[in-house]
């Protein structure tokens, strides 16, 4: 697949990788808060977990953008698909897209909310990608 579905596909691709890197990243992030020893990588760990994280939202989030500058199934003949339709409306994607907008790329001072890492990894967000990989 090449072209601009073809961006799409390996923007989605890597989110899947993301995840799944997020995913373990924050579990050995977690024992090491966890453990009476600490071993003094919970610095580094908690920074690649952000690194993970933020880059998670920010690519996750442009797949629904309407700015016609994004990679986007917004800016293509898929918006109108019922199934990516529903895909949008998920709890998860709505989350994900308010983080963007309000904590990763921009800064809310009026919130403050920290995102909530344990809430992107129990969502169906592997399953989503998955889902909106199919759609190409």
């Amino acid at each position: 697949m090449t072209g601009y579905f073809g961006q799409l596909l390996y923007i989605i691709r890597n989110c899947k990788e993301a995840l799944k890197m997020l995913r373990n990243t924050n579990s050995e992030l977690v024992l090491e808060w966890t453990t009476p020893v600490i071993s003094g990588n919970e610095n580094e760990l908690g920074k690649l977990n952000r690194i993970l994280q933020d880059y998670l939202i920010i690519r996750v989030a442009n797949l629904f953008d309407r700015d016609t500058r994004a990679i986007s199934f917004e800016n293509t003949e898929l918006k109108n698909n019922a199934n990516y339709k529903s895909i949008k409306k998920e709890e998860i994607i709505k989350y994900i897209i308010d983080q963007r907008c309000n904590f990763v790329a921009h800064w809310n001072k009026k919130r403050g909310n920290f995102i909530d890492t344990a809430k992107i990894l129990d969502s169906d967000l592997d399953n989503i990608l998955c889902d909106l990989e199919k759609l190409l």
